[in-house]
């Protein structure tokens, strides 16, 4: 509410000033997780030009799962880090 009022007084608040919680009353909060890329080892970065480029190592087996229809950007990303590493530890078998 503190941080509602601050936002306030210099008028960039949103919405209505939320209201105070009585004991015993069960309220909801809301975590998002950092993005991650999914496709390059150290992420992305945006060039002064204003193209986004990836650096790092290339994930190919994430590449041919997303080329395969895998929902990848739908998957939680500890997810898709499991399903990179069983693929690496799998496919030398495989071969």
């Amino acid at each position: 509410m503190k941080l509602w009022d601050d936002l306030n007084a210099v008028g960039k608040a949103k919405g209505e000033r939320p209201k105070p919680l009585a004991v015993g009353e069960t309220f909801e909060k809301t975590y998002l997780m950092p993005e991650r890329s999914i496709f390059w080892q150290n992420g992305l970065e945006k060039r002064e030009d204003g193209v986004v480029q990836g650096r790092g190592m290339l994930y190919l087996e994430m590449v041919a799962l997303d080329k395969l229809g895998v929902p990848l950007e739908k998957y939680p990303y500890a997810l898709t880090e499991t399903i990179r590493t069983l693929i690496r530890l799998l496919m030398p078998f495989i071969v």
